[in-house]
């Protein structure tokens, strides 16, 4: 099966093209929030090697939580491929693939987080079990600030790019775009198999946080 993997919820965007379980392609934007590009990047990639666009047959979307630019781009993408090529969907939850990425690792238990913006000490955040060799999530995805998400004393895992220092003394470790790709195509691979692909045009980002735009601090001016 041809399975395009896109990712643009952090700051590390990232696409990748599996054909039959080989990566044909796999680009990574390190510390770069903007998805914008990540579309023509994606028709640069196919065109250099020939590959076309309507040979996809199934997107793999990191659906959220994240940047709420990031994933109203990415769901956007994966739509308009999905519509034009009659690939099917399949959604993958970003906190998932963050504890995926570091299955390898041997951590019995951990906590995937994600910052919920640059500013803010709140995260969102799952927490996972090691079940041979795959991290399961065994918690509800939440929010809350890091001091109490430290509370349960596991190992805090992270997306490198994402320019947020943890608390100090917080058992943190590190991912990245290339790690979380490897990650959602194995995600991905479950969901083919157990036939969960999305509904097209109903399929939303998975936000957790409404988006609040921020005042003006400045007086008005009659």
């Amino acid at each position: 099966m041809n399975i395009l993997i896109l990712d643009t919820t952090t700051y590390s965007p990232a696409f990748a093209y599996y054909t039959n379980g080989e990566c044909k392609l796999c680009r990574v934007t390190e510390n770069e929030r903007n998805a914008d590009s990540i579309l023509l990047q994606i028709k640069d990639g196919f065109s250099e090697l020939g590959i076309a666009m309507k040979n996809i047959e199934a997107v793999s979307l990191s659906n959220g939580p994240g940047s709420y630019t990031g994933l109203r781009v990415g769901s956007a993408i994966a739509k308009g491929i999905c519509f034009a090529g009659k690939a099917g969907l399949l959604l993958i939850n970003t906190l998932d693939i963050i504890a995926e990425s570091l299955a390898d690792r041997g951590f019995e238990l951990l906590t995937a987080v994600i910052p919920t913006n640059s500013k803010s000490s709140e995260f969102y955040y799952a927490e996972y079990k090691n079940e041979d060799g795959r991290m399961k999530r065994n918690s509800d995805y939440k929010m809350d600030i890091s001091e109490n998400i430290n509370e349960s004393g596991r190992i805090i895992v992270i997306d490198k790019a994402e320019k947020i220092d943890f608390i100090e003394g917080a058992d943190v470790q590190y991912t990245d775009g290339n790690l979380k790709v490897k990650a959602q195509y194995r995600l991905t691979m479950d969901m083919i198999r157990d036939g969960k692909f999305a509904e097209i045009s109903g399929s939303e980002p998975f936000y957790m946080k409404d988006f609040v735009p921020l005042k003006s601090k400045k007086n008005n001016l009659i």
